[in-house]
């Protein structure tokens, strides 16, 4: 170590040395405070490098993670200073202890509630027709209309099919619901998320349509997103299929064997991207069950409350269809309906008529909901999901499955 100068001034100056190197300027070049880290594209294997080398210079044990929890270069230096301070501070502690056992007070875990109710808090919604919040959907099931009277159901656009190139032919022709460009399937602002241009690329259009929703849905419930982070926040999303945005990239050329590809192949970077982004620290997991998903992630996340494994819940469903694999195979195998009607259960029923969007939900335990004067747009009393079990196919529906089901989760409602 230099003289005069302490180990924190020694392992801020390594630190801004490894992220000159990152960005390719001279030594000399000014890192200021406020630069983003986020993006700066440092592995893992250099951050162990970096503190294997801080603990051999130092005789200073540093948590590799600090190089990817802090946002900027300034917290960084702080959370080197903190991290310093904190082990010098444990040192003398532990020189000057005695070596009586310190007894600890035992505290019990809070009981389970199985039956406490469930608040739901704020809402976002992205729908076809142009509906962008709880209020136009409310009216579209009214008017079967979009807010300015656009309609819900239409035949894909010529801009959707040219998206596939030659197998853009493939796409069906019968009435679908389909979202705009200008609704997070194609504009999206990469620099308001931190994501760089290069990496939005390869962010597919659910992920997108999820972080736009999921702030959104804060704002609806009036909580500055800053405000929860590092809370315990359960993040609990549905999907029903692969959206087909591979075939997109394909068709446009985009190189896709990369280390940015990642972030596209999995659909458990849906829930992944939110906590990661919003810095939750509760469950957080996709659930992929085709029609009963949203299903299944509401009664996931009602139970997760209960059980107090988090105190927010963000709840979601999504869906696009950007590709023609699924939507061929749903006509094929005559699952969707030609006339871009649904009928279930009815005599004359032909199909469901497939739709893109997305919702989102942040629920919360009644009691603390109604302790922080929450508004609050209703309460869930209870949540249950089942399978049906073997019928003629697996897409065949089997209403005495159905009706038992719903007798079960009215009964545990008390309805």
């Amino acid at each position: 170590m230099e003289s005069g100068r302490t180990v924190v001034e020694e392992v801020v100056d390594e630190a801004r040395k490894l992220v000159q190197a990152q960005l390719g300027i001279e030594s000399s070049g000014l890192v200021a405070d406020h630069l983003s880290l986020q993006g700066l594209g440092l592995s893992s294997s250099q951050a162990v490098r970096f503190f294997g080398t801080v603990k051999a210079r130092h005789r200073v044990e540093l948590d590799a993670s600090l190089l990817f929890t802090s946002e900027t270069f300034g917290e960084l230096c702080r959370a080197i200073r903190a991290s310093i301070e904190s082990c010098k501070h444990e040192e003398e502690e532990s020189t000057s202890s005695s070596s009586t056992p310190v007894e600890i007070e035992k505290t019990l875990p809070p009981s389970d509630s199985t039956e406490e109710r469930i608040a739901v808090v704020g809402a976002g919604v992205r729908l076809p027709g142009g509906v962008k919040n709880v209020e136009d959907f409310w009216n579209s099931l009214v008017t079967a209309k979009g807010p300015t009277g656009e309609a819900i159901l239409s035949p894909i656009t010529k801009e959707r099919r040219r998206y596939l190139g030659r197998d853009g032919d493939r796409m069906p022709s019968y009435p679908c619901g389909w979202l705009s460009g200008s609704e997070g399937v194609e504009d999206f602002d990469a620099g308001f998320f931190g994501i760089s241009d290069e990496e939005a690329i390869h962010t597919k259009p659910q992920q997108r349509l999820l972080l736009e929703l999921t702030y959104e849905t804060l704002q609806d419930a009036m909580i500055p997103p800053g405000q929860l982070k590092g809370a315990r926040v359960g993040v609990f999303i549905g999907c029903s299929n692969a959206d087909g945005y591979d075939e997109v990239m394909r068709a446009s050329g985009v190189d896709q064997f990369n280390k940015l590809a990642g972030g596209s192949l999995n659909q458990s970077v849906l829930c992944g991207r939110l906590s990661h982004h919003f810095d939750w620290q509760g469950p957080s997991m996709t659930i992929q069950a085709a029609c009963s998903s949203g299903l299944n992630v509401i009664e996931l996340a009602v139970t997760s409350l209960q059980r107090r494994e988090c105190d927010y819940a963000l709840v979601g469903g999504v869906t696009t269809h950007l590709g023609a694999l699924t939507l061929s195979f749903l006509a094929s195998a005559g699952m969707s309906s030609p006339t871009g009607t649904s009928k279930p259960f009815g005599k004359d029923s032909n199909g469901y008529v497939p739709s893109e969007g997305c919702a989102t939900l942040l629920l919360r335990r009644l009691a603390d909901a109604e302790s922080s004067w929450d508004r609050i747009y209703g309460c869930i009393e209870a949540a249950s999901s089942a399978h049906q079990g073997r019928t003629a196919t697996m897409a065949t529906t089997n209403s005495a499955s159905q009706r038992r089901i719903h007798s079960s989760v009215l009964a545990k409602a008390g309805l």
